[in-house]
C-alpha cells in the first residue's frame, strides 16, 4: 500500500504560511518550508532559509518543497 502525501498549510501571519507534509493524514514532525507573498505570487523558502522558487499558488509552493527535501 502507498502512503497518500498531502500538505497542512498554516498561516503564520499576514503572507506567510508553513507547510508541514501530511502522510496519511498525520502530519510529519517539523515544517518543510514556509510560502511568503500573496496570490499569484508565492516565494517558497527551505528550512534552511534557502528560496527555491516563485509559484502562482501555495500548492504549487508546496509540491516544489516536497520535492526540493530530495536534491538536499
Amino acid at each position: 500500500m502507498v502512503a497518500i502525501s498531502t500538505y497542512q498549510i498554516t498561516r503564520r501571519e499576514a503572507g506567510m504560511y508553513e507547510v508541514r507534509l501530511l502522510v496519511d493524514g498525520t502530519p510529519c514532525p517539523g515544517r518543510i518550508g514556509m510560502l511568503s507573498g500573496r496570490p499569484g505570487h508565492w516565494e517558497a523558502e527551505w528550512v534552511d532559509g534557502s528560496r527555491i522558487g516563485s509559484f502562482r499558488t501555495r500548492l504549487e509552493g508546496a509540491k516544489a518543497l516536497e520535492n526540493y527535501r530530495y536534491f538536499v
